[in-house]
């Protein structure tokens, strides 16, 4: 009968069978090497385990400037250590959770680090362009600063992480040029910790970037000007000679 699986015949792969629950293939995977494990073929444990391990190999990579070699740790790091939304929260038991908070938490934090230095580059996918970085470094810190919900605080997460995340969320968007929310972000984390000395720097840089960019935008428009000037005056003449 049509439909039914005969002994000995193939099993068709689960994704065959209800495609529309397929998962996406992870594109971190291009970081994996030949013989590592996909994170969806290991237990819990083993997960987390190596997402920390990662995260220790990205801080001695970070400590001796490589940047770019580090964020490839810490992304690769991210792609063990972080559960899908299902499985963290109906899946996993509440010290495993804890676990993955205590581990996810800096892998995201140090990978944005890395993405806003001047040094960083794009070794490899599916770390992004430099082009590209500043926003996924935002939303990296965004997914940290999530687990600060008020109505549903995730337990585990401490209050300097919450301004480490709105510190490094508002470097990202100063130099990405967004300009509005960095001083949201810099104005939330002075209000968590007023006497924050990176983030009172901060402040001061984004008022000097924001000079800056009021200058600039003052000079085009002038530019802009003049050279509606001067096309009005040269037709102007124009209509003066033929009229002559």
């Amino acid at each position: 009968m049509k439909g039914i699986v005969s002994e000995g015949d193939p099993v068709p792969h689960d994704d065959l069978i209800h495609p529309e629950e397929a998962k996406a293939k992870d594109p971190a995977e291009c970081l994996l090497e030949e013989g590592e494990w996909k994170k969806n073929d290991m237990f819990f444990e083993y997960r987390v385990k190596e997402g920390e391990a990662l995260r220790l190999a990205g801080n001695e990579l970070f400590k001796a400037g490589k940047f770019s070699e580090a964020a490839v740790k810490y992304r690769k790091g991210i792609y063990y250590a972080v559960f899908d939304e299902s499985q963290f929260n109906f899946e996993l038991q509440d010290e495993h959770r804890l676990s993955v908070v205590k581990t996810v938490t800096p892998l995201r934090l140090n990978y944005a680090l890395c993405l806003c230095k001047d040094e960083y580059e794009p070794l490899c996918p599916p770390l992004p362009s430099l082009d590209d970085r500043f926003s996924e470094a935002a939303e990296h810190c965004t997914e940290v600063l999530n687990w600060f919900n008020p109505k549903e605080p995730q337990e585990g997460m401490q209050p300097a992480d919450q301004v480490k995340a709105l510190y490094r969320r508002a470097t990202a968007r100063m130099k990405g040029g967004d300009f509005d929310r960095a001083r949201g972000d810099l104005k939330e984390a002075l209000g968590l910790e007023p006497s924050n000395r990176e983030v009172r720097q901060a402040m001061a840089q984004l008022k000097e970037l924001e000079k800056g960019d009021l200058a600039r935008q003052k000079a085009l428009w002038s530019a802009v000007v003049d050279k509606v000037d001067q096309e009005n005056r040269v037709e102007r003449e124009a209509e003066e000679e033929a009229a002559a």
